[in-house]
């Protein structure tokens, strides 16, 4: 990702969260996507489906606070297999190509 990320004003998110959903919504797909469109192309496919994953949690999620815990749940796991990772303990997933082979 290029050092010349967007400041976020994150009190301003908070607020338009509140006042207007929809448009809040709107403007964190467009900062996601704007991000997303920063990172190498090697990496973007798997960067897409994790936040695809995280969109299905944070709509799992009952209200704001259940997706907090969602999230921290994840996070957990995530570092807990890096830190497997870091031991030697399991081996980091291989990128399957489903491109077709000649």
């Amino acid at each position: 990702m290029s050092d010349t990320s967007p400041e976020i004003d994150w009190q301003a998110l908070a607020e338009l969260a509140k006042r207007d959903p929809i448009a809040f919504e709107r403007h964190r797909s467009a900062l996601l996507n704007d991000m997303l469109a920063r990172v190498s192309h090697e990496r973007r496919g798997r960067l897409e489906a994790y936040q695809s994953h995280l969109d299905r949690l944070r709509e799992r999620a009952k209200n704001p606070l259940h997706a907090c815990v969602l999230f921290e749940a994840e996070m957990r796991t995530q570092l807990e297999k890096l830190q497997r990772t870091c031991r030697g303990e399991i081996t980091p997933a291989s990128v399957v190509s489903l491109r077709a082979r000649d």
